[in-house]
C-alpha cells in the first residue's frame, strides 16, 4: 500500500544541506526512512505499554 509521497526540499546553497542531499541521492532513502521510523514506533509503543502496565496506570 503506497500513499502520497512528499517532496523533500534542500538548500543547496548551504554546504551541509546540499552534502545532504547528495547523500540522499545516492542510497534508497525510502527504505532508509522506514528502517529509522520502524524504531522509533516500536520504542513508543513499548514506552505505552509500560506505562499502561504500572500499577495506577501513570
Amino acid at each position: 500500500m503506497a500513499t502520497e509521497r512528499k517532496q523533500i526540499a534542500f538548500n543547496i546553497d548551504d554546504p551541509l544541506e546540499r552534502a545532504c542531499w547528495e547523500y540522499a541521492r545516492s542510497i534508497n532513502f525510502s527504505k532508509w526512512v522506514k528502517d529509522r521510523l520502524k524504531h522509533t514506533v516500536l520504542s513508543l509503543q513499548a514506552q505505552r505499554a509500560q506505562k499502561e502496565n504500572r500499577p495506577g496506570g501513570r
